[in-house]
């Protein structure tokens, strides 16, 4: 019952011969609220709103109580960032408006986009850009937070991890957070792209032509860091035998004084 298994409580119900009167009879009070509670806020977890009112219903949970699980359960969505459930189930659950914009949900929404962004994985933090854009007119938020000190730095720091996703992934997370475009000249932004450049040296040459178009990054080309690390490549890649890809580096990017070098000979 507690985990929301409505159906197999009544295949238990009648194979164990529990009277009809059941659950009136069988449960104390206390394990009755306590059952329907977890079952009814299990179902929200899941999105089956029709199950949360098929447990009211037939446990005749009062409707105080309903509405209390219904908030704890809602808070326990975003705390998991599953903005997609709270739209969902907000409807069905006649959840006032005046719950969303609470200081305690709007508190706990932008620790937890904070958190997303300040933690610098991808894809998880990129899923939460668009969903809080997408959510956060519907719970009340402006964009105040979006332009506040701390938001923008988090997504300054986004946009720098993201820099090898390309330009366009980059622009999209500042145009969200309306960041200015001059942030793309930005020493964060061009030492993210010339560490893209030299990892990708290695072996996604189309990435590094495409880097080096996208961020204008030719005149990193000229500077002794990338050749250092022409250099190193070439090198490594002589030593496992694979010439043809060594030489490809070398016909594309290694400079003149590098094929007539003693080291290069």
């Amino acid at each position: 019952f507690s985990l929301g298994n409505i159906n197999q409580v009544f295949k238990i119900k009648d194979k164990f011969k529990i009277p009809d009167d059941f659950p009136d009879d069988f449960f104390a009070p206390q394990e009755l609220e306590e059952a329907g509670k977890k079952a009814m806020k299990n179902a929200i977890l899941f999105g089956n709103v029709d199950q949360v009112f098929k447990i009211k219903d037939k446990f005749k949970i009062p409707d105080d109580l309903t509405q209390k699980v219904f908030e704890d359960g809602l808070i326990t969505l975003f705390r998991c960032g599953r903005f997609e459930v709270v739209s969902k189930v907000k409807n069905k659950l006649n959840i006032p408006d005046e719950f969303f914009a609470s200081p305690k949900i709007q508190s706990l929404v932008e620790n937890l986009f904070l958190h997303s962004l300040n933690g610098q994985h991808y894809e998880e933090g990129f899923t939460y850009v668009d969903m809080f854009q997408r959510f956060k007119n519907k719970i009340g938020f402006s964009d105040d937070f979006l332009t506040s000190p701390k938001v923008q730095e988090a997504a300054k720091k986004f946009a720098v991890i993201s820099v090898f996703r390309g330009v366009d992934d980059v622009l999209k997370i500042i145009d969200a957070f309306h960041i200015p475009h001059e942030f793309l000249n930005s020493e964060e932004i061009q030492g993210a792209v010339e560490k893209a450049i030299i990892m990708d040296l290695s072996g996604d040459l189309d990435n590094v032509f495409k880097t080096i178009e996208d961020f204008h990054a030719n005149e990193f080309l000229k500077s002794q860091e990338f050749q250092a690390a022409v250099k190193e490549v070439v090198d490594h890649n002589f030593s496992w035998g694979h010439v043809d890809f060594a030489l490809k580096i070398i016909e594309v990017f290694g400079s003149n004084e590098f094929l007539k070098s003693q080291e290069f000979q």
